[in-house]
């Protein structure tokens, strides 16, 4: 039976890896007792590296970590009513723009609101905004304008994919299968937009997560610019919430997540991939044993699990979100670094090794990366680890 998820105990070594960063403590073999609250383990145990310096100050390649609001939709906010358009031609059609080069399309998340709770088979409604961080005005396909570059909410993972919230009703917020219009006639650079939707929900029960992006109609998708939705339809579970933070390759529902949790490595490709039964929900890079150290392969257990690791011997790597699978001494773990005895770092492994096998056998990953298959694994999970 595969156990669930603790976050205080899965994060407790991160006061501890604090402690022993500050002393130089040259073993991993500890214990603490007392668990922190898991904002805080979570924010030592990733920012810890970094210490004196910036060194780890983008985790993910090409990802930005985004923070906004979620709240709950009240039934008197109706986001999709609209009064009736004046006849003519829209003041918003005719503002000039005055356009800088090169153009730059971007956006950021301001809130989401969505309902309290949804009843399969019921209709619902939902509401984002937006912010307009570019340097063009995004115009509306509800708009009526000619000549003007629409801006429109698409699906993506995969991209212009048929949304499973899709409703092909009058007034639903939805233009096509796949993309929704701004309410708006015209947002301007560092103003506020918003995007709504009416749908029925799904009749099964589960968590829907879908990816979102935006697009300048016949122009350009906007570059690194990407969100989930995740909406819970009828009464989850606990072990739906557990699996939703690892859906991020593809637009999914936890309910179809039935398998049992597994890692399975690559070392011709240098990538690692977390699977729920034959499902793969995220792929990444790592880096692998050097050719003068390989990594083993075959089919292994998870051993052993620590949030920080120091190696018993010279010159004592620290090895954040460890994960061991031999007797040996191989793991999977964040890019090692060295910490002196006041507790900055003189060596850190260089980002760039990602993707490259240089290690001494074990499984090297950036920082988000590891603290993702960390709290995805667990003890006696397997692991598969081939060639090809």
């Amino acid at each position: 039976m595969m156990p669930s998820l603790d976050s205080f105990s899965k994060h407790k070594w991160a006061a501890l890896a604090a402690f022993s960063f500050i002393l130089g403590i040259g073993t991993g073999q500890f214990s603490f007792e007392e668990p922190i609250p898991v904002e805080m383990a979570s924010k030592m145990g990733r920012e810890l590296q970094a210490s004196s310096f910036n060194y780890f100050t983008s985790f993910k390649q090409g990802s930005e970590q985004e923070t906004y609001e979620i709240s709950y939709l009240q039934p008197e906010e109706k986001p999709l009513h609209k009064e009736e358009p004046k006849e003519g031609v829209k003041e918003a059609c005719l503002q000039s723009d005055v356009e800088a080069e090169p153009a730059v399309y971007g956006a950021e998340v301001v809130e989401m609101k969505i309902p309290e709770s949804i009843v399969p088979g019921e209709a619902f409604e939902v509401q984002l905004t937006l912010k307009n961080t570019g340097n063009r005005t995004w115009y509306s396909n509800f708009s009526g304008c000619e000549g003007k570059t629409f801006i429109n909410m698409g699906t993506l993972k995969d991209r212009d994919r048929t949304s499973v919230f899709y409703d092909n009703s009058d007034d639903s917020g939805w233009i096509s299968s796949n993309r929704l219009g701004l309410l708006e006639d015209a947002v301007s650079p560092q103003e506020i937009g918003t995007f709504a939707f009416s749908s029925v929900a799904p009749v099964n029960t589960s968590i829907y997560r879908e990816y979102f992006g935006l697009v300048a109609e016949h122009v350009t998708w906007f570059e690194g610019f990407e969100f989930p939705l995740d909406l819970a339809v009828g009464e989850v579970t606990e072990a739906d919430r557990e699996k939703i933070p690892f859906i991020k390759d593809k637009s999914f529902d936890t309910a179809s997540l039935s398998g049992e949790r597994l890692l399975d490595i690559t070392l011709s490709t240098q990538t690692i991939r977390l699977k729920f039964g034959e499902e793969i929900v995220y792929t990444t890079t790592i880096s692998s044993g050097a050719p003068s150290t390989p990594t083993p392969t075959g089919t292994f257990k998870i051993l052993n699990q620590q949030e920080l690791r120091i190696g018993g011997k010279s010159p004592h790597y620290r090895m954040p979100y460890w994960q061991g699978f031999t007797s040996l001494g191989h793991g999977l773990h964040a890019l090692p670094y060295l910490g002196n005895n006041q507790g900055g770092v003189f060596w850190s492994e260089a980002l760039n090794h990602i993707g490259i096998p240089v290690s001494h056998g074990c499984i090297r990953m950036l920082p988000d990366d590891a603290a993702l298959v960390y709290d995805f694994g667990y003890v006696g999970m397997q692991l598969n680890i081939h060639k090809w």
